[in-house]
């Protein structure tokens, strides 16, 4: 990986090499099709959750945003697919954000000075022009929250790979397949997304303004959690060709985003 940006893998007991059960071998790989933004802004972002619901602690369970969070043409929005992205990062459009505080816009910068990336998290979901766009009530999840999404659910009679997600190939496109709580056991040889399911698709991550896509397959996404142990560092959920882990990144690092509603 770049020198300037670090990975190191927290590895647990629940936390290791897991392979893909049922998915498309790596050879079905096909170069990604990045979706270029819009000329225009007459198009309006969608702005309530995706039906299913994920338990992420013993009391509380979350939908999730259509798609990826992006920075278009002055106001905020999400992927119109899960499977979406952007093929560039500028001023005018954005969706690999540094970490967010309240110094740094949001994380909506290429600035690289460590110094604008001090202090508290401060949530996407809660940024005022956000909320003018897609609405109140968005949030990221934790690095906890994430570890219970992934590893302590029952799903399909089951916790951990197979059961609650997937790493495979849909669409041609490498990426990470959550299953909702009530998910019950069908094809796993999967076209396309099945109905009620999370796709987070491996978009790689942002230095300054270079981009690196890892050759389009490693997903690198945001948690809320600060990282205790190296300064200027926050903790991310990371997947590469066939594994996962949280790991943690330079804040300055821009990753994808993905947002969450409580159900109440």
């Amino acid at each position: 990986m770049k020198k300037h940006f670090i990975t190191k893998v927290l590895f647990s007991s629940m936390l290791c090499m897991v392979m893909a059960v049922g998915c498309r071998k790596d050879e079905s790989v096909r170069p990604i099709v990045p979706v270029t933004p819009p000329d225009t802004d007459t198009v309006l972002p969608p702005e309530e959750p995706l039906t299913a619901t994920f338990s992420i602690s013993d009391s509380q369970q979350v939908r999730f945003s259509p798609g990826n969070l992006q920075y278009v043409s002055g106001r905020w929005r999400f992927a119109a697919h899960q499977e979406d992205f952007l093929e560039e990062n500028d001023e005018n459009a954005m969706d690999l954000f540094g970490w967010s505080t309240a110094s740094n816009n949001w994380g909506r910068t290429f600035e690289t000075n460590q110094q604008l990336f001090t202090g508290s998290f401060a949530d996407w979901g809660t940024n005022p022009e956000l909320v003018i766009s897609l609405g109140a009530g968005w949030r990221t999840l934790s690095k906890d929250e994430w570890n219970y999404l992934l590893y302590k659910r029952v799903v399909n009679k089951g916790t951990g790979v197979g059961h609650s997600y997937l790493l495979c190939v849909l669409k041609g496109q490498y990426g990470l397949l959550l299953f909702p709580d009530n998910y019950k056991e069908q094809e796993r040889n999967f076209e396309s997304i099945p109905d009620s399911c999370i796709f987070l698709p491996a978009v790689g991550s942002r230095y300054g303004r270079e981009i690196n896509r890892f050759e389009n397959a490693s997903g690198l996404y945001w948690t809320s959690t600060v990282e205790d142990q190296i300064e200027w560092y926050a903790d991310l959920l990371e997947f590469h060709n066939m594994t996962i882990n949280f790991g943690m990144g330079s804040r300055v690092s821009g990753m994808a985003v993905r947002l969450v509603r409580n159900v109440r």
